[in-house]
C-alpha cells in the first residue's frame, strides 16, 4: 500500500508486517528503526539498547536516527519492507 505523501506528517510509526520491527518517529524528522525489547538499529546495522530519553547521548542519537527515506531503505534492504512499501 502506498502512503499518500500528504499523510506522512501525521504518522508517527510504521509497523512492518510479520516482523517485530517498527519505524518510529523520535524527533522532528528523525526516525528510529526499533524492535521489541527496547532496541534500535544503528548506522552499522547493529541493534543497540535504547536508553530513556534523558540518558541518550548526542553520539547515540547520531548513530540511531535516520530520515524516513533512510529508514525505509534500510528496512527494505533487510527484507522487512516490500519493494512497494508493504
Amino acid at each position: 500500500m502506498e502512503i499518500p505523501p500528504e499523510l506522512v506528517p501525521f504518522i508517527s510509526q510504521f509497523s512492518l508486517e510479520e516482523t517485530r520491527v517498527t519505524i518510529s518517529l523520535r524527533d522532528r524528522d528523525r526516525w528510529a528503526i526499533v524492535r521489541s525489547g527496547g532496541f534500535c538499529m544503528n548506522r552499522s546495522g547493529q541493534w543497540e539498547y535504547e536508553p530513556l530519553p534523558s540518558s541518550r547521548s548526542d553520539d547515540f542519537i547520531a548513530r540511531t536516527r535516520f530520515t524516513l527515506t533512510e529508514a525505509t531503505e534500510i528496512c527494505r534492504s533487510k527484507g522487512w519492507l516490500g519493494a512497494r512499501g508493504g
